[in-house]
């Protein structure tokens, strides 16, 4: 079994009935479109998964979470790489969020294999383009929200490469909206935006 990484959506889905997702398998393949009803019974957080023919006897399950009332949360990751001269610093690795609510699963925001990473000039600051960058978080007057970070940054200088992880985990909260860590003068900072004004 393989995860698939979702590139999207760019904010919170409000179903009125009915959900549909389109895949993309591969180029030159059809893309596989399914929708299915969207009904609340009661109040509380649903989790569904749904299992769809992906043709060739392949099997697409997907999993998601019906909520009531969901804060629309945004995420930006920025990187501070240190300035060492000439030479470019390699970036991949994964960016995962989650909470209590999501019942052991994550939501995937950025996902680069080593063959994909992106490239950027030593001393550089940037934004990780997240893909979703805006998720759904439970409504409660106590939230918190997971990020789990694990990155590769690899330094190629006069046909040498250095190999750095920055992997470690953040807890935010209604209160806890930015955080960061540094590993060797290289830096990661997380910021978190709720927009409790617009309460689904």
């Amino acid at each position: 079994m393989v995860d698939l990484v979702p590139i999207g959506p760019y904010k919170i889905l409000e179903a009125y009935g009915a959900l549909g997702f389109t895949v993309y398998p591969a180029a030159g393949t059809d893309a596989i479109k399914e929708g299915w009803s969207v009904i609340m019974e009661d109040d509380e957080i649903e989790e569904y998964t749904q299992t769809i023919d992906g043709g060739l006897g392949r099997k697409l399950e997907i999993t998601y979470l019906v909520m009531p009332n969901a804060i629309e949360t945004h995420v930006e990751v920025r990187l501070n790489l240190k300035d060492l001269g000439s030479g470019s610093r390699a970036v991949y690795g994964s960016i995962k969020a989650s909470a209590i609510d999501y019942g052991g699963n994550s939501v995937h925001l950025f996902s680069c294999y080593r063959g994909r990473s992106l490239s950027f000039p030593c001393g550089s600051a940037c934004i990780l383009p997240l893909s979703p960058h805006v998720i759904a978080l439970p409504y409660r007057r106590h939230f918190k929200l997971h990020v789990e970070v694990d990155l590769r940054v690899i330094t190629t200088c006069d046909s040498q490469e250095e190999d750095k992880n920055l992997k470690f985990c953040l807890e935010f909260t209604r209160r806890v909206t930015s955080q960061e860590r540094e590993v060797d003068g290289d830096q990661v900072e997380v910021n978190i935006t709720w927009y409790l004004d617009r309460v689904m």
